[in-house]
């Protein structure tokens, strides 16, 4: 039943208005993936990447609802990157954050929406994407889709290592 499941998969674009009906499926992913000091805080009851417009957001979804999804934001409409300057400032997209619920993970489908996303991405004519790979499941990830590392941190978030990864279109 589970690879059935896998199959029938769709990836659809999220926009800000869509934000409140998704808003506990999302909360619920980050609470089963992420440990509670990198999950994604709100801000006056929003995510910050849904309040861009120019935010490339996508959701990996089933019958059943929401599987996994990715969140990104536009690098010069999101003043979170002004004091990191080595995100750059012009014709780039974060990742800000891909989880797969944990009964899906193993699957390909982080790769399924990180694809998506280049894709996207690229007909933006974005110069390039960057993330920062907090676990080696996702670094792996990142470097098989091309994505390069080009910092190291020892503890990002306070909590655990980072890769600050890039990659060029």
């Amino acid at each position: 039943m589970a690879n059935w499941q896998v199959q029938i998969m769709n990836i659809v674009r999220v926009v800000p208005e869509d934000w409140q009906k998704i808003r506990g499926s999302i909360k619920s992913i980050e609470k089963q993936v992420f440990e509670r000091n990198i999950r994604f805080a709100e801000y006056k009851g929003d995510f910050k990447p849904f309040q861009n417009s120019e935010s490339i957001n996508l959701l990996l979804k089933n019958n059943r609802g929401i599987a996994g999804y990715l969140m990104s934001s536009r690098i010069e409409e999101d003043r979170r990157f002004t004091r990191y300057p080595h995100y750059g400032k012009y014709n780039t997209y974060c990742v800000d954050s891909i989880a797969i619920r944990s009964e899906f993970q193993g699957k390909g489908l982080g790769r399924k929406l990180l694809r998506s996303f280049i894709g996207k991405a690229k007909r933006k004519k974005m110069r390039r994407i960057v993330l920062d790979a907090t676990s080696a499941g996702m670094l792996k990830l990142a470097e098989s889709e091309g994505f390069k590392v080009k910092k190291f941190y020892r503890r990002w978030e306070g909590l655990r290592p980072s890769w600050f990864m890039e990659k060029k279109l």
